[in-house]
This record gives C-alpha cells, sequence and structure tokens, in this order.
C-alpha cells in the first residue's frame, strides 16, 4: 500500500514492473476478491478512486511512503506540476473469469476492427470446430510465434493485451477432450497461417507448401522464450511448454518460468469462477493496454468494462457452439487482436 491510501474494495499500490531501478508505477487496484460481478461495487469502487485522487492531488516533489520498502520515503515526479490530476491519464486493466468462447469472439473483433472495452482502442489484428477450442489455439499461437521476440526484464504477458491468469494447462483442459492426438505436432500445422486482414496466406516463415497442403519446417522447433531479470534467466522452448500442459503439468513450463520476471502468466494457477448464474466454471484472464481513462470518466470507463464481460457471460451461457470453417480459419494465423507496445507499464494503472 502507497501512503496509507485505501477504501471500500480499493487500495493504491505500487507496480515494480517498469524497468529500471528507483522507480516504480502506483497502480490503484479494485479489489476483485471482494467485488462480484454485477453488484455495482466495481463502479463505487472506481467513483471512491476518483475521489481519492482528486483529494490527494498528487504532483511533482509530493513524498509517500509504501509499505515494507526498505527505501522510503518515495517522491512523485509526475505530473509535473500542482492540480494537473485531472489531466494525467491512467492505464486500464481488468481481471475476469470468461469463457473461451468469449475470447474467441475478441479475437474475432479484434481482427473486424470492432470496438470492445476488453480491447484496446488500436488493433491488429476450421471444418467444424467449437468457439472455445478456436479462443484457446488462438491464444496459443499468439504467443507461440513472438516466443523470440519477448525482451530482458519482459514477461510473455507483454506478447498481446490477453494474458491468461488461469495457467494454460487449466485453460487446456476446457477443451482437452476436443483436441485428439499430439498438441505441440497441432500447433506446427495452426502456426502455418496468417492473414492479411483479407485472406488466408501461408506463413513461409514456419510452413512450406500451399494453404490446402502445408507442410510444416522446423522453425517453430527453434522458438524460445528466454526470460532474464536481474541475474536469474529461465528458458522454456515452445516445444517444452507446448508438451508440459498436454502432460498435464501444474504450473506449465511457460507459468513456472514467468515467474523469474513477475508471476503474472497464469500466476492463479488452477483458479477457475462460475459464469454468473450457472455452475459451469471458467478460466480467469487480464485484459491489459484497455483505453486509458482519466479522473472525470474512471467511474463510466470501469463500468463500460464489468457490462462487456456481464455481456460475455450471457452470451456464452451454454456450453460451447460449433462454428463453420469458413468463419473460423482466418483466426488461425500471426495477427493477434492486440499487440503490445513494449512500455514495461509505465503508466498508471487502475
Amino acid at each position: 500500500m502507497v501512503g496509507g491510501r485505501q477504501g471500500d474494495n480499493w487500495m493504491l499500490t505500487a507496480d515494480t514492473t517498469p524497468p529500471g531501478g528507483g522507480r516504480l508505477c502506483a497502480e490503484y487496484i479494485l479489489d476483485g476478491t471482494k467485488i462480484k460481478l454485477g453488484t455495482g461495487e466495481a463502479a463505487e469502487a472506481a467513483a471512491a478512486v476518483a475521489n481519492d485522487i482528486s483529494d490527494w492531488n498528487p504532483f511533482k516533489g509530493t513524498n509517500v511512503d509504501v509499505e515494507e520498502s526498505p527505501c522510503n520515503p518515495w517522491t512523485i515526479f509526475k505530473p509535473s506540476v500542482d492540480g494537473a490530476f485531472p489531466h494525467v491519464v491512467w492505464g486500464m486493466q481488468a481481471t475476469a473469469p470468461l469463457p473461451l468462447g468469449a475470447i474467441h469472439d475478441l479475437f474475432r473483433k479484434a481482427i473486424a476492427n470492432e470496438a470492445s472495452p476488453l480491447l484496446p482502442e488500436f488493433s491488429p489484428a476450421t471444418n467444424m470446430c467449437r468457439d472455445d477450442v478456436l479462443g484457446f489455439f488462438s491464444l496459443v499461437i499468439s504467443y507461440a510465434k513472438r516466443a523470440s521476440g519477448v525482451t530482458r526484464d519482459n514477461s510473455p504477458k507483454t506478447i498481446i493485451s490477453i494474458m491468461p491468469r488461469t495457467d494454460w494447462t487449466n485453460l487446456f483442459n476446457q477443451v482437452r477432450q476436443a483436441v485428439p492426438g499430439s498438441f505441440y505436432e497441432l500447433v506446427k500445422v495452426l502456426a502455418c497461417y496468417k492473414h492479411d486482414g483479407r485472406v488466408i496466406k501461408l506463413d513461409e516463415k514456419y510452413c512450406e507448401g500451399t494453404v490446402e497442403a502445408p507442410k510444416p519446417n522446423s522453425r517453430m522447433d527453434k522458438e524460445v522464450f528466454s526470460l532474464k531479470s536481474d541475474g536469474e534467466s529461465k528458458d522454456c522452448s515452445v516445444q517444452e511448454w507446448i508438451q508440459s500442459i498436454q502432460d498435464n503439468h501444474s504450473p506449465d513450463s511457460l507459468s513456472k518460468a514467468d515467474e523469474v520476471i513477475d508471476g503474472s502468466v497464469g500466476g492463479l494457477g488452477q483458479a477457475l469462477e462460475n459464469v454468473l448464474g450457472t455452475n459451469r466454471a471458467v478460466p480467469l484472464f487480464e485484459f491489459r493496454k484497455l483505453a486509458g481513462v482519466r479522473v472525470a470518466n474512471m467511474e463510466d470507463k470501469v463500468t463500460q468494462a464489468e457490462q462487456a464481460i456481464i455481456s460475455y457471460h450471457h452470451e456464452f451461457v451454454n456450453l460451447p457452439q460449433l462454428i463453420k470453417q469458413d468463419e473460423a480459419l482466418h483466426l488461425w494465423s500471426q495477427t493477434q487482436p492486440v499487440l503490445e507496445d513494449n512500455d514495461g507499464g509505465r503508466n498508471p494503472k487502475v
């Protein structure tokens, strides 16, 4: 906790995500362990946070103590002038349980450039197949194809803005019975496809042959997450990661490796929560890099994000649905819904 600032269902904390010593990122946390969907408690907590910022009026030169820090006091360096707090843009994230079918729909929206409170303002971008299977593999392929691009002191969570908080093995358990055979060999085939916003193409980085008859090469075998921070390092190949999921290891190899950074990816382990009004347990995800918020619209933005989550709970209240091949195939691509800009999380967050 920072400066003793807390209230009902909220607290000001400090995030160590930004690279470089001697700096922290202010982060207001709305307590999801207490706040329940659809109760209005999230909006109330957001309004209380906005009021706290207004009452506090933080600016450059203000000193604060960070609980359990040996380096107190800490000095605020942004915003730079007194009274500037209404103009500060706070980065926003949302963590919630969602069916994998909803994750598939978010990929679809991103590629179609459709807006959602659970997507950033910027976006990039199968025979009968279940929507939850599509959602799961959309995540896996997005992470697998960019494994080698994760830079020092960065978590794999910077790959795209949808981060599993439940570990990958327990995500896979949602669709395991629908994925027979070798999981890794299937990943290599799916990596053969990319989408340019209009048509499906062969991704020649990972494949030879044609779109109709792809022949995976050995490139995926060389993809490795090399995670390094504060003198610690951990390498995890995509093949090792996928095999650990198929072997039902919890945590999986990637979630385990991310502990070198901050343990965010899959950090909640086997945690599942029920779809509203049902006994259907689904994984938890964190939606990152959402549109920034200011004090004046903080409550409204939190309400919009909550309503988007509730809408998905209603839309996907039933078991997964089958999707036609021509509606699904575009998702097996290197385009992700939301590429991170790798700013290291420097923006304040709520």
